[in-house]
């Protein structure tokens, strides 16, 4: 049981900008920043067919963001990125995916036909009905331990991924990250702080997939599921 704080992942600091001293410190380049680190692979499918495939190298500065997208990626915990979608685009601009929360429909629980009539008592009087609720599959969010204070160092630029969901334990009232990301496809001036990687190859294909019907509206029409992800 989450409720979902942001929805595209944009922190911005609570106090006033004019209050911030100003940085001559210049932007830190991704790319330039970018050499051996870890890399996974997403392939994306639609209706079963082949959509293509990108390649996201993990920063070492993600911290424990970057070991629990790795989790994920693997389903080192029984649970993960595989069989997902890409639940939300914006045309040239991003791609929201690793919707583990609320991509799966909710398990009603199952009554015999004869149920849903009002019950009567042996004199025949029709007796209070009792409110039956559905039962909510369990959450796997795989990010409970996450520091929302964490910080990366990064710029929000294109092909950069980042976390994205800030979400409310109802159990806990705890904040947490949740596993969704986003991945940019222009560069942001909002810095998110929360970038624990790049795509080095396949940009191209999120581009196309952003583009297709449904996506002004940002959801899109057909499903894009992550067909295959796993580390390289």
């Amino acid at each position: 049981r989450m409720v979902c704080k942001w929805l595209t992942g944009l922190v911005r600091n609570e106090s006033p900008t004019s209050s911030q001293p100003k940085s001559n410190k210049p932007a830190i380049s991704i790319l330039s920043s970018f050499s051996s680190h870890k890399k996974v692979f997403l392939e994306f499918s639609i209706d079963d067919k082949n959509q293509g495939r990108i390649e996201i190298e993990v920063l070492p500065e993600g911290g424990i963001m970057g070991e629990h997208f790795i989790d994920l990626i693997t389903g080192e915990h029984g649970y993960g990125y595989q069989g997902s979608r890409i639940y939300a685009c914006c045309t040239g601009e991003w791609c929201l995916l690793g919707d583990l929360l609320y991509c799966s429909p909710v398990n009603e629980v199952q009554q015999p036909a004869e149920a849903w009539a009002q019950p009567q008592s042996e004199h025949g009087e029709v007796g209070p009905v009792e409110e039956t609720k559905p039962k909510l599959r369990k959450v796997y969010r795989g990010h409970t331990g996450c520091d929302t204070a964490q910080e990366s160092p990064y710029d929000d630029q294109r092909g950069t991924v980042t976390l994205v969901a800030h979400d409310l334990d109802l159990d806990t009232k705890t904040w947490t990250l949740g596993p969704q990301f986003k991945i940019a496809l222009k560069d942001n001036l909002v810095r998110s702080g929360r970038v624990l990687g790049n795509v080095v190859q396949g940009l191209d294909v999120l581009d196309e997939l952003s583009q297709l019907p449904g996506s002004n509206a940002y959801e899109p029409h057909t499903r894009i599921t992550i067909a295959n992800c796993g580390v390289l």
